[in-house]
């Protein structure tokens, strides 16, 4: 393979060139087969979000800047909706923190929930949190989503008393990310 009005080539899976110290390659392959990286994208949170009893949607305001938010795009808030149909790997990821929150159902509930029409298909994930402690969580999985399904992420708790709140960013710690990869497009 060679990269046209350059001094690039890549020979065995072998890249030669002059200077890479500002060339970024995406090119490989594997028995001929052209690889091409995955399209993905994270989006976050900027502010600290209070959640009580019963079940909120989380809501999420920024992607990252690396990230392609044109197959699963979010005008900002909880509702992401999909643009391409395949199959994605998602991920949600999350950190509570305790606050004044009273819980004695040590029961904490995360899910993804995809909405298809009236069907609905739902992610689960469950821990048990001794009361007043925060604590942090991430899981995922791998469904075909079709277009106009529309995604996102829940946290069902009962309180006794108080709020809990899911953390927003600091610096470079996102601490709540929704994230997807789409594996194979359909």
């Amino acid at each position: 393979i060679s990269v046209p009005n350059s001094n690039i080539t890549v020979v065995n899976g072998e890249v030669n060139a002059p200077k890479l110290s500002t060339l970024a390659l995406y090119v490989s392959s594997v028995n001929n087969v052209p690889y091409v990286a995955p399209t993905l994208a994270q989006w976050y949170k900027t502010t600290d979000q209070a959640i009580g009893t019963g079940a909120t949607f989380i809501t999420f305001n920024t992607a990252t800047s690396w990230s392609d938010t044109s197959l699963i795009t979010n005008p900002g808030g909880s509702n992401f909706t999909v643009q391409r149909n395949g199959i994605y790997q998602v991920e949600f990821s999350y950190t509570s923190v305790a606050s004044n929150a009273v819980w004695t159902n040590l029961y904490k509930q995360a899910s993804i929930n995809i909405d298809r029409g009236g069907d609905q298909v739902v992610l689960i994930d469950g821990v048990s949190i001794p009361a007043a402690q925060n604590y942090g969580r991430v899981f995922s999985g791998t469904l075909e989503l079709q277009s106009n399904d529309i995604v996102r992420c829940r946290i069902s708790q009962t309180l006794t008393s108080g709020s809990n709140n899911i953390l927003g960013a600091v610096g470079y710690d996102y601490n709540t990310t929704f994230t997807w990869t789409l594996i194979k497009p359909l």
